[in-house]
């Protein structure tokens, strides 16, 4: 299942802030996923247990493909100007895996799924 969110960003907007918003609007549309596919994994119980993420620009490959690599965003003192996310670029979010660890997001956007097919 993907989600999309989207949600209001200022300057002064920080970390903690940009986490409680999205365990928000996560809780605000989640009350039927479970229904909709069981196998889904619960929503964190604290803004503390997402991490948020940014893309970097693709690194070329020795075979002239292209990765994408996420970057945890983890200055929890500044604001968004200072994260290195231009306007309405994606910001990745995991959730605290079970060893404690957050593992990097996964996105499937529908252009990929496209060209795929």
């Amino acid at each position: 299942m993907v989600t999309t969110i989207l949600l209001p960003v200022s300057s002064s907007t920080t970390l903690s802030s940009l986490r409680s918003l999205v365990l928000t609007a996560l809780q605000a549309t989640a009350s039927s996923a479970s229904h909709d596919d069981p196998d889904l994994p619960a929503l964190p119980s604290s803004a503390n247990d997402i991490a948020l993420w940014r893309l970097e620009a693709p690194e070329k490959q020795a075979d002239g493909s292209a990765s994408e690599k996420w970057v945890r965003l983890r200055d929890e003192k500044s604001g968004a100007d200072k994260w290195g996310v231009a306007e309405a670029e994606e910001i990745g979010v995991s959730f605290k895996s079970a060893d404690g660890t957050f593992p990097t997001p996964v996105v499937v956007r529908p252009v990929d799924d496209y060209e795929e097919q």
